[in-house]
């Protein structure tokens, strides 16, 4: 009895899949066998795969590897640090902004989207703020109709006479 031929690497592809890269897929063979949210549990399951690993077991891996949180903690990536390295790992590894930029670029879609199938026309913005205080927004207004909201969002400042308590929210 002789094994099967290993599958080769150029086989496996992770593609972006819907508007603004909404979520993954993987392509074995031309052939989209797995979506998901994150491209990083298909390229387990693919890697498991390329391994040796049974269907059953790759998949089990690919679940693993969704469960965990995302991004590595700083203690968990400190953790791996040589001894002879230099430097440790940055604190923030990530461009805040980016990461805002593709999670608002998704709302924006989905406002978009679900305007159009409620065939509703209506001012929007999606708005948020970096740690380091960088604005991210997408909308569909034009600068005078932003420059009004700000004037609202002054006034409504302006009448916030308390801190919220524990549990409240505030819009």
């Amino acid at each position: 009895m002789t094994d099967a031929p290993k599958p080769h690497r150029s086989l496996y592809q992770i593609v972006p899949i819907g508007s603004s890269a909404a979520g993954f897929a993987l392509k074995i063979d031309g052939v989209i066998k797995r979506r998901h949210p994150r491209a990083l549990p298909l390229a387990a399951y693919a890697d498991a795969l390329l391994a040796g690993a049974s269907e059953q077991d790759a998949d089990y891996i690919a679940r693993a590897v969704a469960a965990r949180r995302w991004p590595p903690s700083y203690e968990e990536r400190a953790a791996l640090r040589e001894p002879n390295e230099r430097r440790g790992p940055s604190r923030t590894p990530f461009d805040h902004a980016a990461v805002l930029e593709q999670i608002l670029g998704e709302a924006d879609d989905l406002t978009r989207r679900r305007l159009k199938d409620n065939e509703l026309q209506a001012p929007y913005v999606v708005l948020a703020v970096t740690p380091d205080g960088q604005v991210v927004l997408r909308s569909n207004v034009s600068p005078d109709v932003l420059r009004s909201f700000s004037e609202n969002l002054k006034n409504v400042a302006d009448e916030l006479t308390a801190p919220p308590a524990p549990g409240d929210t505030t819009h």
